[in-house]
């Protein structure tokens, strides 16, 4: 697994071809249906972020940051089908490494909405120390999502 920053050519390229379920959940709370859209507003909104490479250089995930509030950080992951073959080293750097630099940050929380249903994401989010707090509609198709969060700083 590499892990390199966040550059619009990488981010597109999982954004165009990611997981069903990744798909589904960030699509239902966004204006439009355009991955490539959602590429630039990642490099450009993020104030944390990298992209994962499996061993072969291809891009497989997308981890990012973006302010939501002067002191909290609205984190969010998307992933190709290839996401199993980086998911543990992926999981154990985003437990270290990208916490640390949300501490850095300044940050005093961090929060993630994720679709009702969407178990694996919940199920990682958990794992990240994130724990969910409370649900709402927040899909334009009436979609329920759970907000998960922790403590950073």
């Amino acid at each position: 697994m590499l892990v390199g920053a966040l550059a619009e050519t990488p981010v597109a390229r999982v954004a165009l071809s990611m997981r069903a379920w990744d798909r589904r959940e960030i699509f239902a709370g966004r204006w439009e249906y355009d991955p490539v859209v959602l590429a630039r507003q990642v490099c450009e909104w993020s104030a944390l972020g990298a992209v994962v490479h499996a061993v072969d250089g291809e891009p497989v995930a997308v981890v990012n940051a973006a302010w939501s509030t002067p002191v909290v950080l609205s984190v969010g992951m998307f992933a190709t089908d290839r996401w199993g073959e980086v998911a543990r080293p992926a999981s154990r750097w985003c437990a270290t490494t990208f916490r640390s630099l949300l501490v850095g940050s300044g940050a005093r929380r961090a929060e993630c909405w994720s679709m009702v249903g969407h178990l694996e994401a919940h199920a990682w989010l958990r794992w990240l120390g994130f724990r969910p707090e409370c649900e709402a509609v927040r899909g334009r198709g009436g979609e329920r999502f759970v907000l998960f969060g922790c403590e950073v700083g």
